[in-house]
């Protein structure tokens, strides 16, 4: 900046995320990807929606102003996986609506703030590698990002300019298409104020803001991506475990085969993670944030809500069992192979068919969800009982 004390010392827009407010849930069951819970109770659900936008609420119309609820939960498509995303995405839409209506009720005319919802199917759109179909996406929301504005404070030390709005993304988890979608974002919103400064300088701006994936700016890029790949992470390894996925593209622009690889170890310790560990960190999240009341007035048994099953303690003897038939069928098999090939024939059989129901069993438990009551034996879930 020219360094007069009207000049613009730094500018800054805020984006937020957050979970779709409705109540529903995915109990962890060994299946790699739960179905999704949800409550039928429509008032409930109601109350809970417009508790969260209206007033003073997390993501209140009061404090952010006009908000745009951008969407990117699964909607095409005929898997039951789709087809839960789905209904929580028209759930959430049909209570959009149905806040546009309250909105109008409770306040004034000049005082009106506005949530507009926007659906994007992340993975649809982007299938197959069609990243540049978050171009879309960026040009359903451009006027809503340049109405906002962005906070800017002055040399002097006054406030310049103030946003007006926010975007507030959302999928399942919040994390790694949120973490995408919002970098474009924020890469809008910057060129949107590196414009702003040359105007203010009587310059004309010398580069276009239609690029969605890149700016004409090296340096910049290098540092912008690096950085919003990093805190991805961070945010990722505190609510997932694991660091994000698909921070390959947000580092570099494109999908690269190294970065699936690490997708790919990235979901399958997220698993573990999910089924096995994430019943305790529940519960020490809860302990810390005042959730749980650990009265020494409360007798113990009156604390808990059900056993707090540790997946090596309920897998230890079933580990057992298994690694002893496999072993003994694999001894047997060895010691008969040259003196009796009948016996020998048949151990082999045994061997290949206990390799086979037991992928069998876990395609079943894994990929369709079965045996439910038996694979709950197994996952480790919270056991403290909240009080708030």
């Amino acid at each position: 900046s020219s360094g007069t004390p009207d000049s613009v010392a730094a500018y800054a827009y805020l984006q937020t995320r957050g979970s779709i407010p409705l109540s529903w849930s995915q109990k962890v069951t060994m299946k790699y990807m739960p179905r999704v819970n949800i409550d039928k109770n429509e008032g409930e659900n109601t109350k809970r929606f417009q508790k969260h936008f209206l007033h003073d609420g997390e993501h209140s119309i009061d404090t952010y102003g006009n908000i745009v609820a951008v969407n990117l939960v699964d909607r095409v498509g005929k898997s039951k996986k789709i087809h839960d995303q789905r209904e929580l995405g028209n759930l959430f839409k049909r209570e959009c609506d149905r806040l546009e209506t309250e909105i109008e009720k409770h306040y004034e005319k000049e005082q009106r703030k506005t949530i507009k919802f926007v659906w994007f199917d992340f993975h649809h759109e982007c299938r197959k590698m069609q990243w540049h179909n978050l171009s879309k996406l960026v040009q359903e929301v451009k006027s809503e990002l340049d109405s906002q504005g962005c906070f800017s404070i002055l040399k002097n030390g006054n406030v310049g300019s103030l946003q007006s709005g926010v975007l507030r993304t959302n999928c399942m988890d919040n994390l790694d298409r949120t973490n995408v979608v919002q970098s474009l974002f924020a890469r809008q919103a910057f060129l949107k104020q590196l414009q702003n400064e040359q105007s203010s300088r009587g310059q004309t701006p010398d580069f276009s803001i239609e690029t969605v994936m890149e700016t004409p700016f090296p340096e910049f890029e290098y540092v912008f991506k690096n950085i919003w790949a990093n805190n991805a992470d961070a945010m990722s390894v505190l609510y997932s475990g694991t660091p994000a996925l698909k921070t390959d593209f947000t580092r570099t622009g494109k999908r690269t085969k190294v970065g699936l690889l690490k997708d790919g170890w990235n979901s399958v310790l997220r698993f573990y993670l999910n089924n096995f560990c994430d019943g305790r960190r529940q519960d020490a999240v809860d302990i810390f944030l005042g959730k749980f009341d650990a009265s020494i007035d409360k007798p113990t048994r009156d604390l808990l809500q059900g056993e707090s099953k540790s997946f090596a303690a309920s897998t230890e003897n079933l580990l057992f069992v298994y690694m002893g038939l496999f072993m003994i069928v694999s001894i047997l098999s060895a010691t008969f192979l040259e003196e009796d090939l009948f016996i020998s024939q048949k151990l082999y059989v045994a061997f290949w068919s206990y390799i086979a129901i037991a992928i069998m069993l876990l395609y079943l438990v894994l990929k369709k969800g079965r045996f439910t009551s038996f694979s709950r034996n197994f996952v480790t879930v919270p056991s403290l009982v909240r009080h708030i």
